[in-house]
C-alpha cells in the first residue's frame, strides 16, 4: 500500500450498500530506520553475492535510499551487493548486474497526479533493453502497487507474461470489500508450491505472509515458464478508480478470485519474480502503523523476500528434492 502524494484525498473509500469499503486515514509511510535484519545463516558472505541494482531513475515512490532502504538492508545482511540504477536502462546500464530491482516506477506526469492516464514509465527502448538482459541470463524484480503503478509497468510486465488490473486489490470481508492486510497461507491455497516458498535447498518454508492491498494481475495462457506465488482467494475484487483513493458508487469493480500477487517466471535464459505489492517487502512507518517485514503477525515476509531473491541470484533454491 502507498500513501497519496501531496494533493491528492488520503480518505480512502465511502462506504457503499452494494460493497461497503472499509474507510482507511493515512499518513505518508517512511523507511523504518530502527529496522535491522537479524539472519543467522546469510546465503553469501557479506558482499560477496550478486549484484542487485534498485531502480531509481523512474520517479520510483521506493527506492534503496527512500521507502525500500529496509529491503536493502536485509539484502545486504544476506551478502548481495546493492547499488542504485539511475538514469534511462540500457544494455550499458545494465552492465554488471545481475539482478534489477524495479518498484513502484512512474511517468513523470503521474508523479503528483495520481489518476488516468497512467503512461508507460519505461520506453519502448529501455523495456526490450530489459527484456534483452533477461533473456540473456539476468534477473528482474518487478513490483507495482495499486493504481497508478500498474499501469506505469503494464507494458513492461506484458513482456513476460503478466496483465495487471490498474487498480486496488480489495478482499471480501463478509458481505462486502475491504481495502488492507491480505492474507495468505498455504493451508488454504493461497501460497503455491515453488521452490522460492518451498525453500530447498537452503531457504526456509514459507507458510503464511501478508500484503498490504496492493493489486492483481494473471498470467497468459500460453506462459507456460511462469508459475503462481500468491493467490488471490475467491471473492476479492479490484476496485478501479479513475483517480487514486476516490471512490463512488460509480467506481468499476472486477472480480480478481485466483489471479496473482505474486509469481515466478523463467524468460529465456533469465528469471522474472512479479509481485503486485509492496510494502510487503520493506518495513515502513505510516504515523504509528507498522507495515512490511516488521508488522506484528505479517509471517513469514521477510524469509519470502531472501528466498526470491535467492532463485533470482541462482543461490541454492533451484529445485525440490526427488519424491521419496
Amino acid at each position: 500500500m502507498t500513501s497519496p502524494p501531496n494533493g491528492i484525498a488520503i480518505l480512502a473509500a465511502l462506504l457503499i450498500a452494494q460493497w461497503p469499503i472499509a474507510p482507511i486515514a493515512g499518513a505518508q509511510q517512511v523507511g523504518d530506520p530502527d529496522y535491522q535484519p537479524e539472519i543467522e545463516n546469510p546465503a553469501y558472505d557479506r558482499g560477496q553475492g550478486p549484484v542487485v541494482a534498485i531502480d531509481e531513475g523512474h520517479h520510483n515512490f521506493h527506492t534503496r535510499t527512500g521507502r525500500y532502504a529496509p529491503f536493502a538492508r536485509l539484502l545486504e545482511a544476506d551478502g548481495y551487493r546493492v547499488r542504485s540504477h539511475r538514469g534511462e536502462v540500457s544494455e550499458r546500464s545494465l552492465d554488471g548486474t545481475d539482478i534489477l530491482v524495479i518498484v513502484n516506477a512512474l511517468h513523470a506526469s503521474n508523479v503528483n497526479q495520481w489518476e488516468l492516464p497512467t503512461p508507460s514509465a519505461f520506453s519502448d527502448k529501455e523495456i526490450e533493453a530489459i527484456a534483452a538482459f533477461v533473456a540473456g541470463g539476468g534477473s528482474l524484480f518487478l513490483i507495482a502497487d495499486h493504481m497508478p503503478f500498474p499501469g506505469a509497468i503494464e507494458a513492461l510486465a506484458a513482456k513476460f507474461g503478466a496483465r495487471f488490473e490498474n487498480g486496488f486489490n480489495a478482499a471480501k470481508t463478509g458481505d462486502g470489500l475491504s481495502l488492507g492486510q491480505v492474507r495468505f497461507k498455504r493451508d488454504t491455497g493461497g501460497i503455491a508450491a515453488h521452490p522460492i516458498t518451498d525453500g530447498h535447498g537452503g531457504g526456509g518454508r514459507i507458510d503464511q505472509v501478508t500484503s498490504f492491498t496492493g493489486s492483481a494481475f494473471r498470467l497468459d495462457g500460453d506462459a507456460t515458464s511462469a508459475k503462481p506465488l500468491l493467490v488471490l482467494a475467491p471473492g476479492t475484487h479490484t476496485l478501479n478508480p479513475k483517480r487514486a483513493w476516490k471512490f463512488s458508487e460509480e467506481t468499476e469493480k472486477k472480480d480478481v478470485s485466483g489471479w496473482l500477487q505474486g509469481a515466478a517466471i523463467e524468460h529465456g535464459e533469465g528469471r522474472v519474480v512479479i509481485f503486485a505489492e509492496a510494502a510487503m517487502f520493506s518495513a515502513q512507518r505510516s504515523g504509528n502503523r507498522r507495515m512490511g517485514m516488521h508488522a506484528e503477525g505479517v509471517g513469514d515476509n521477510q524469509q519470502l523476500a531472501r528466498n526470491i531473491l535467492r532463485w533470482l541470484g541462482r543461490g541454492q533454491l533451484e529445485s525440490a528434492p526427488e519424491p521419496p
